[in-house]
C-alpha cells in the first residue's frame, strides 16, 4: 500500500514536471518583462527580448511566452488565458510551445490578417528563438503578399512623380520670369540713359539763364535720375523696376518742366502718379465708336517724342508687362502637406478580441 502510494506520488510529480507553467504564474511576469521563457525551452533572453522591443517599438504592446512543454489546451487558448489576466487586457500575447504556435491580441496595433501572416511564416522556425524572431520581423517588415506595402509603394511613386513636375513647373516659371526682369531692366536703363543725355543737353543752358525755377526742376530731375540709376542696379523684383519707371517719368517731366521756363513757355501739368491696370479678359464685342475727339497733345520746341515718357507706347507696354509679372508672384500659393504612411502613429488599431495558431512544422 505504502508502495501504491510513493509510485502515485511519483507520478503526479512527473506530471508537474512535464506539464506547461500555469498562465496564473507566467501572466505577471509577462506583464513586468514583457515576455516568459520556461526552463527548458529552446529560446534564450537576448533574442526573445530583443523581439519584444522591437515590436514596441514599431507601437505594439506585444509580449511573449516560450513554453518547454505543450499546454494541454494548446498555444491559442494559452496566450488568451495569459491575455485574461494581464492588467488591461491589451495587446498581443504570442506562445510559442513545443508543438503549436498561438497569438491572442485585444486593441492593439495589428490587424488579424497581419498576425495570420506573420504566424505563418514563423512555423517554419526551427527553434523557438526563430519562431518569435520571424513572426516579429514578418510584423514589422513584410517579406510578401502585403497589398498595403504595394499601395504604399505607388503612393510613393506618383508622389515623386508629382513633386518632379511642380520643380520642373517652378524652375521653368523662375527662369520665364527672370527673363522678363532682364527684359523691362533693360527698357528702363535705356530711359536712363536718354535722360542722362538730355541732362548734359540742358546743363550748360540752364546755368547761364539763371532761372531759379528752371534750376529747381532740373535739379529735381538731375537727382531723380540718379537715385534710379543706383537702385536699377539692385532691383531684384518686377516692383521694384516698376517704382523706378515711375520716378524716371517724373524726372521726364521736371526736364520738360525746366525746357519749357527756358523757351518761355508754360509748365506742362504734372502727370498723375500712374497705376498699373488689372489684366482684364478679352471683350466679346467690339467696344462702341467714340464720339468724341482726343485732346491734342502740347508741342514743344524740344524733343517732343521723350515727354510724357511713361505714357509713350514702349514704356506703357513695359509698365504692363511688370504688372502681369508681378500678379503671378504675388498670388497666394498653394501648400501641399503630404502624410507618410507606415508609421506605427498612422495604424489603426484593432477593433476587439482575436486569436489565432497553429501547428510547428519540422
Amino acid at each position: 500500500m505504502r508502495r501504491l502510494r510513493i509510485l502515485a506520488l511519483s507520478l503526479a510529480a512527473l506530471v508537474l514536471l512535464v506539464a506547461a507553467a500555469d498562465p496564473a504564474d507566467v501572466a505577471p511576469q509577462v506583464a513586468d518583462e514583457g515576455y516568459f521563457i520556461e526552463r527548458g525551452a529552446d529560446a534564450t533572453d537576448d533574442v526573445v527580448g530583443r523581439a519584444v522591443s522591437d515590436a514596441r517599438s514599431a507601437g505594439s504592446r506585444f509580449y511573449a511566452v516560450v513554453l518547454a512543454d505543450e499546454p494541454a489546451s494548446g498555444a491559442t487558448f494559452y496566450a488568451d488565458s495569459i491575455l485574461d489576466r494581464l492588467p488591461d487586457q491589451r495587446g498581443t500575447v504570442l506562445v510559442v510551445a513545443t508543438e503549436t504556435v498561438g497569438w491572442a491580441q485585444n486593441l492593439d496595433t495589428w490587424t488579424t490578417d497581419e498576425l495570420d501572416r506573420a504566424l505563418e511564416a514563423s512555423l517554419n522556425g526551427s527553434t523557438s528563438d526563430d519562431v518569435v524572431r520571424i513572426f516579429v520581423d514578418e510584423l514589422i517588415e513584410p517579406s510578401s503578399g502585403g497589398g498595403g506595402w504595394i499601395l504604399l509603394g505607388i503612393v510613393v511613386i506618383v508622389g515623386a512623380v508629382v513633386a518632379f513636375l511642380v520643380w520642373r513647373g517652378s524652375r521653368a516659371r523662375r527662369r520665364r520670369e527672370a527673363e522678363q526682369l532682364d527684359e523691362v531692366k533693360a527698357k528702363a536703363r535705356a530711359q536712363i540713359d536718354a535722360i542722362a543725355n538730355d541732362i548734359l543737353d540742358d546743363e550748360d543752358e540752364v546755368a547761364e539763364a539763371a532761372n531759379p525755377e528752371a534750376t529747381a526742376h532740373f535739379e529735381h530731375a538731375t537727382a531723380t535720375y540718379a537715385d534710379a540709376a543706383e537702385r536699377l542696379e539692385r532691383a531684384a523684383t518686377p516692383q521694384e523696376v516698376l517704382d523706378i519707371v515711375v520716378d524716371l517719368d517724373e524726372a521726364i517731366w521736371h526736364l520738360d518742366a525746366a525746357e519749357a521756363l527756358l523757351d518761355g513757355q508754360p509748365v506742362p501739368d504734372k502727370p498723375a502718379r500712374p497705376t498699373v491696370p488689372e489684366p482684364r479678359p478679352e471683350p466679346t464685342a467690339p467696344p462702341p465708336a467714340s464720339t468724341g475727339s482726343a485732346p491734342p497733345l502740347p508741342t514743344y520746341q524740344r524733343r517732343s517724342g521723350r515727354r510724357s515718357g511713361f505714357g509713350a507706347d514702349d514704356m506703357l507696354k513695359t509698365v504692363l508687362a511688370m504688372g502681369a509679372m508681378r500678379s503671378m508672384s504675388g498670388g497666394s500659393r498653394r501648400r501641399s502637406s503630404s502624410r507618410r504612411s507606415g508609421s506605427s502613429g498612422s495604424r489603426s488599431r484593432s477593433s476587439g478580441r482575436s486569436r489565432g495558431g497553429g501547428r510547428r512544422r519540422g
